[in-house]
């Protein structure tokens, strides 16, 4: 007769649906996600610039140039379009304005930015998390057309940089 035995693999817990990394990272270091309210300066210079990593949100020029300048900050995320900066207990939120998100697109591809001033800014009241959310309880369902096709936009996608995937084993 043979022996019956158990094998066990361990898998990775998909995420939960409409989290985002950030929000489950915020988890589990038991912080809370707040909006920024004021802007805030950065003064990056060749420092930052050399030893920033090209393609790490955590290690960028900008988040290298974060630590530095801010006084508290522990990490900070820079994604394209917005940045994290954790502190103690809470974790800001800012959005990026079209020179820095050009800045990291730049420094993905070739290790190089511009040192220079650069300025984070609060979330515009209908891009905070909650507008969102409240934006996304509106949605009662997709509307199509009478032919059931669904038209779709063409996007094009900016490749070579940053992604979410790539801080996923933080």
């Amino acid at each position: 007769m043979k022996k019956l035995t158990k094998t066990t693999t361990k898998r990775k817990t998909a995420p939960k649906a409409g989290q985002s990394w950030i929000k489950r990272y915020a988890e589990r270091h038991h912080l809370i996600i707040e909006e920024s309210t004021r802007p805030l300066i950065l003064h990056v210079d060749k420092s930052d610039v050399k030893s920033g990593n090209k393609k790490e949100a955590q290690s960028c020029a900008f988040a290298v140039c974060a630590k530095r300048e801010i006084p508290g900050v522990k990490k900070s995320f820079f994604f394209r379009s917005v940045a994290y900066l954790q502190f103690k207990d809470k974790i800001v939120r800012y959005t990026l304005p079209v020179s820095v998100m050009k800045e990291i697109v730049s420094f993905d591809r070739s290790g190089k930015i511009e040192p220079g001033t650069y300025q984070l800014s609060p979330p515009s009241p209908r891009s905070t998390r909650m507008a969102a959310q409240a934006r996304s309880r509106k949605r009662t369902g997709r509307h199509q057309p009478r032919g059931g096709e669904i038209k779709r936009k063409l996007v094009h996608s900016t490749t070579d940089v940053r992604s979410f995937s790539d801080t996923a084993s933080m």
